[in-house]
């Protein structure tokens, strides 16, 4: 990762940052992925339709793309696509908002966030002024026709666009903005909308977006602060991983120091730490919080999850180093690890690190299908994997020399 020594800040493509995190949430519908990518299109498309000039349009792709950055729970994901409305569904916008409002430079999509399923004739009394008022309505119709391509799945397609039309302008100066309505009928009658709904086609209609994403240099906190967006997101899947990325992030910081490791790498370990797990979310909330052994076809689901978080991570230039080490911390020493069979050669110290902070953290949690361990087990547990060959040995000494740090850093909120 480059860093300007003078400043002490990183270099950050917002657009890559903002793709990596959309490509994350979209996971958490497990099969039904591309969510906020289709979300995002179709907002883009009817703010033109509706006039909106160049800046307006990138806040308002930019918060289409992480609109759902509260849900991490692949039931609430169903129950939102499947409702036009629930009885919490605040609580989501509430969340995400809440998350973007901790990153500076999205700080001003984190209202539009918070009233994306907010109805039209109600914002007149919320804090929103006129424009960001209108982006966030925007929002909430295309993400509501994206839930009824859903829901509508068993008509034909031209059968169930005129449905969707018609649910849409039933809505209209209640639900939403009459422009947007227009703006919408318009756009959906052109003969490339819906085709290019289609998930393979919208993961490459966003170059001239991209383009236009900015590039800038943030601080250290700051860019810890992006990162534990990610965390946070993946933490609250299940009740039996809260803070568990933060966890292992400051576990990770401490054995960079215990081994003399530079302070930069020691900062590059607490990010990989907090991002480790980024493709967890893929996982379906029945596997994770399953009290009993995992059979075949749901120890290979939760294998991929290593590979998700690299490849995702692996996008974002600056965090090539970091994506290594997060996609190897379940590789073994002695080659039989996954996802990417590495030998123990192959396996660099950082990358080592985060894999013995994530099995001492996951060991000092409660599991569902275990209490959390105490400390002198954990260590007995952790010692037996060093003996086969799994975790680095050494690493485990370390954490056994200094036991009373590794659990506060470990377990502390």
């Amino acid at each position: 990762m480059n860093v300007d020594t003078r400043t002490k800040t990183f270099p950050i493509n917002l657009g890559q940052v903002t793709e990596a995190l959309t490509e994350t949430l979209d996971l958490v519908g497990v099969d039904d992925v591309g969510h906020g990518r289709r979300v995002a299109y179709m907002a883009l498309v009817c703010g033109r339709r509706a006039g909106l000039d160049a800046d307006s349009l990138d806040r308002l792709f930019n918060a289409a793309m992480l609109h759902d950055c509260g849900v991490s729970s692949t039931v609430q994901h169903v129950e939102l696509v499947q409702n036009l409305e629930t009885a919490r569904i605040q609580d989501h916008c509430d969340r995400g908002a809440a998350l973007l409002d901790g990153f500076s430079p999205y700080r001003s999509l984190a209202p539009l966030v918070r009233h994306h399923h907010a109805h039209w004739e109600t914002l007149g009394d919320s804090p929103l002024d006129e424009e960001a008022a209108l982006l966030a309505n925007c929002i909430f119709l295309v993400d509501r026709v994206d839930a009824l391509t859903g829901q509508l799945g068993g008509h034909s397609e031209q059968a169930q666009r005129e449905a969707i039309r018609d649910r849409i302008t039933g809505l209209e100066g209640s639900y939403f903005a009459p422009r947007l309505v227009d703006a919408f009928l318009e756009a959906s009658e052109a003969a490339e909308f819906w085709p290019d709904l289609a998930a393979n086609r919208v993961y490459h209609l966003f170059g001239r977006q991209r383009q236009r994403a900015r590039h800038c240099w943030i601080s250290f906190p700051e860019l810890r602060n992006l990162a534990a967006i990610f965390s946070n997101i993946v933490d609250a899947k299940s009740r039996f991983t809260v803070e568990h990325s933060f966890g292992v992030a400051r576990l990770a910081r401490l054995l960079g120091e215990y081994t003399a490791l530079p302070a930069a790498v020691c900062d590059q370990l607490e990010l990989g730490g907090l991002l480790h797990d980024v493709g967890k979310l893929r996982v379906p909330d029945a596997i994770l919080e399953k009290p009993g052994p995992l059979d075949e076809e749901e120890r290979a689901i939760i294998e991929r999850h290593s590979y998700d978080s690299y490849r995702i991570l692996s996008r974002v230039d600056g965090l090539q180093t970091i994506a290594e080490w997060a996609g190897m911390h379940h590789e073994s020493l002695s080659g039989n690890g996954y996802p990417f069979r590495r030998q123990a050669e192959e396996i660099g110290i950082e990358a080592r690190i985060i894999a013995v902070a994530d099995v001492f953290q996951a060991l000092c949690q409660n599991r569902p299908y275990r209490a959390a361990l105490a400390p002198g087990e954990v260590i007995r547990i952790m010692r037996g994997m060093a003996a086969a060959d799994r975790i680095d040995a050494g690493l485990v000494e370390i954490l056994a020399g200094n036991l009373d740090e590794a659990m506060q850093a470990a377990v502390s909120r």
